[in-house]
């Protein structure tokens, strides 16, 4: 494998472009990301069972041990039901603002991102995020999937979105078969 960087405008004219991918980026699009890698964290996996834990014991306590005391009840009830509102909303207000951060850096229009895939690495082109980048499949650690999307993780918190059926060139069962191949360090497939 050579190291050269092949930039947006060579990688187009490249007989080596397999996968074109052009999409809008939306807050809809970007809430699908969150929640996907959210909870691919195994911190907030753990989370969610111990919640869900007290959910129940605060259902059960009462017929298992009548002398719990009521505000015992109400936190073992309330407080999962707190937690789960607020992740929902961070989520969607964090959705909206980067939305909204996209749409600043686009001179308020839904900025399309771009992503060609080559035979040795992947140049996007992410106005919402930065200009142009270069990413060889080898730096992708983690594939995870959404209704819509494929989201390739380079580091946590930070990815490269493919829209499902966005395809300009190349399909999505060969995109996958293609990427879960090449990225072989990556935990996960694309289905």
């Amino acid at each position: 494998m050579s190291n050269k960087v092949i930039s947006l405008d060579e990688h187009r004219t490249e007989k080596t472009v397999i996968f074109e991918n052009r999409y809008f980026i939306t807050s809809n699009l970007l809430r699908q990301f969150q929640l996907v890698y959210l909870c691919s964290q195994t911190k907030i996996v753990v989370l969610w069972g111990l919640f869900i834990f007290m959910f129940i014991i605060g259902i059960a306590g009462p017929f298992v041990y009548p002398q719990v005391k009521w505000y015992t009840e109400a936190v073992l009830l309330l407080g999962p039901v707190l937690w789960a509102v607020s992740v929902a909303v961070k989520v969607y207000r964090s959705g909206k603002l980067m939305e909204g951060r996209a749409k600043i850096l686009n001179k308020e229009k839904a900025p399309e991102a771009v992503v060609v895939a080559g035979e040795e690495q992947f140049t996007v082109h992410n106005p919402a995020v930065f200009d142009i980048q270069y990413i060889r499949y080898e730096k992708i650690i983690r594939l995870l999937n959404t209704r819509s999307l494929y989201v390739l993780m380079i580091r946590p918190g930070v990815a490269v979105l493919v829209k499902r059926n966005s395809f300009t060139k190349g399909t999505d069962e060969e995109f996958k078969g293609f990427i879960n191949k090449k990225c072989v360090n990556a935990k996960g497939k694309l289905f």
